[in-house]
């Protein structure tokens, strides 16, 4: 078993006649041919829209059910100049679809007002008091994004009160869709758009383009905020895979070509100094963005991500970056009291960890369930106190869709919505119990022996000596931007001997730094693992290791050098 405890498993390595033909078509060697082919890309076509795709590969946004009826409506309320409101989600993705449609807006319809509900006092989604307020102000038209698509009731609230609704939203729909003039969401059962996992961004993106050609406005605006379509697909962790991939590498042409003044100032306060990757999204800006409305009102972020001033961005980021150092500390306890409950009594949460702290703060508890996922590959559900009810978010493992899952359990929760993977659930405390048990019966009866193993996936076995500079460009850069479904490519090597001058690194010692030596090829490569320090004993005195890694290049001084960057271990004696 490997250090890590996971199982891995080395994908199919034949190389086809398709394969060969592919590497005919694109002048590859067929091994780089194979990392396409084992993505998709299995033609000259394919691999042009996913090197260099342009707006035009994007698929026809009148193709999404109700976008038609969306921009009828919209083009009516600016020609009548009645007044509309962009009500979006606190996280990353609400704010920049608000961001989007606000920066679209104001260049040509200043008619239009933003609101993002506040977490504690609110809640998420459409709430009675932000459609008060949308009545107080005379809204003739609310346009709900990154929510409302099971917002039944809220949405007749509308109604009653005299305004119209548009909900464009990729939550996966209840059995009844809302009372609305229009609800653009991919996952409806009868829209037939090709692809059904967008952001709620995109989609926004996508109206702002029917809106601009219904009005005859320069498109090339709308393409000039694709930053915050990037932002909102890598923060969101939908799928980097068709339409997705397509948007998110437009995006970060933007973000690293013409960044707004917001998204340039929080490059800057995250120090980030080389091309931002959709690792930066996910780890640095995306976290940040977040910490807004997890600590404070997510009302910063929104004015980070529309102001065209650099003073005023540079002022608002270096706000939010107090706010995330506050962030990471709060949720660091909180996820180590909740660590410590799991490993008190492991066979309570054989099949679901659901846990609940009174005091646990709410803007947290999302990222508290990802890191319990992480220790314990189980489906994990944090929940906390919010007035009368408990609020919980889920997260899961690829084998367990915590939607459904939920879903079996709705005779016993107050409310819920979200993805497959990610979702948020609210229940009466007196149901916590009931619902544990309940959950955990219906993973049980999902799961299989399989469920639970961690499981790493490798491209290919190669040797040290196979690892060139094109082969680690392909892997890195060229792939980008990688995320779920279109993952960094790992790699296994077998019977590696450890050099003596492997030790420990780090001001606190906590990452290694191995010289590897391959015998059989007399090949030598130095490796880091990061936060695997406790390892280190184990490795200086094994015979031989087998590896499995991504690959990268270590930049000191100005000289580059190979390096792997370890994923596991296993020893051989």
């Amino acid at each position: 078993m490997s250090l890590e405890q996971y199982e891995w498993i080395l994908k199919q390595q034949e190389i086809t006649p398709d394969i060969l033909e592919l590497s005919r078509q694109l002048d590859f060697i067929p091994s780089y041919s194979a990392l396409l082919y084992n993505r998709g890309i299995t033609s000259f076509e394919l691999a042009r829209k996913f090197f260099k795709p342009t707006p035009e590969d994007l698929y026809n946004p009148f193709q999404l059910a109700d976008m038609d009826k969306a921009v009828d409506h919209l083009s009516e309320v600016i020609r009548m100049g009645k007044k509309i409101m962009f009500y979006g989600d606190y996280d990353v993705d609400g704010t920049t679809s608000v961001a989007l449609m606000s920066r679209f807006f104001r260049t040509f319809y200043p008619n239009f007002t933003t609101y993002i509900p506040d977490r504690y006092t609110e809640g998420y989604g459409l709430t009675s008091v932000g459609i008060a307020k949308a009545a107080a102000e005379k809204v003739h038209t609310i346009v709900a994004l990154d929510c409302g698509i099971k917002s039944l009731a809220l949405a007749s609230e509308i109604g009653r009160l005299g305004m119209h609704l548009i909900v464009v939203d990729h939550h996966t729909p209840g059995a009844v869709l809302p009372e609305a003039v229009a609800v653009v969401d991919p996952k409806r059962p009868d829209c037939h758009y090709p692809f059904k996992e967008l952001s709620a961004c995109g989609l926004a993106y996508k109206l702002a383009l029917t809106l601009a050609h219904r009005l005859e406005l320069d498109p090339e605006y709308v393409h000039s905020m694709l930053d915050l379509v990037a932002l909102s697909i890598g923060a969101d962790m939908v799928p980097l895979v068709d339409e997705n991939r397509t948007l998110m590498k437009l995006g970060l042409q933007v973000l690293n070509q013409h960044p707004s003044p917001g998204l340039q100032a929080l490059i800057t306060s995250a120090g980030i100094k080389t091309p931002v990757t959709s690792h930066h999204i996910g780890f640095l800006l995306g976290p940040r963005i977040n910490a807004a409305g997890r600590i404070e009102h997510a009302n910063l972020a929104l004015s980070l991500l529309t102001t065209d001033q650099p003073c005023q961005a540079n002022q608002i980021a270096q706000e939010i970056e107090k706010l995330n150092t506050e962030r990471k500390t709060t949720q660091d306890l909180i996820a180590s009291e909740a660590i410590h409950m799991v490993k008190h009594n492991p066979s309570r949460y054989r099949y679901a960890i659901v846990l609940q702290g009174h005091d646990w703060l709410k803007g947290v508890i999302g990222i508290v369930a990802a890191r319990l996922v992480e220790e314990f590959h189980r489906p994990a559900i944090v929940f906390t106190r919010s007035g009368d009810f408990l609020v919980g978010s889920a997260r899961s493992i690829l084998t367990i869709n915590i939607y459904d899952a939920l879903n079996f359990c709705s005779h016993i929760i107050h409310q819920f919505g979200g993805h497959s993977h990610a979702a948020g659930v609210t229940l009466l405390p007196d149901n916590f119990e009931l619902f544990f048990h309940s959950i955990s019966e219906v993973i049980k009866r999902q799961a299989t022996p399989e469920t639970f193993k961690k499981k790493l996936f490798a491209e290919a076995e190669i040797k040290l000596a196979d690892i060139d500079d094109k082969l680690i460009r392909l892997s890195t850069t060229h792939l980008q931007p990688t995320g779920i479904g279109n993952p960094t490519p790992h790699y296994i090597s077998r019977n590696l001997k450890v050099l003596n001058n492997s030790r420990l690194i780090g001001s606190d010692q906590s990452h290694i730094k191995l010289y590897l030596h391959e015998p059989e090829t007399n090949t030598y490569i130095q490796a880091v693992w990061f936060s695997k320090g406790h390892h280190f004993p184990h490795i200086i005195n094994a015979g031989t290791v087998d590896a499995i890694y991504t690959l990268d290049f270590n930049t000191f001084n100005g000289h580059s050098a190979k390096q792997l960057k370890l994923l596991d271990l296993k020893i051989n004696p």
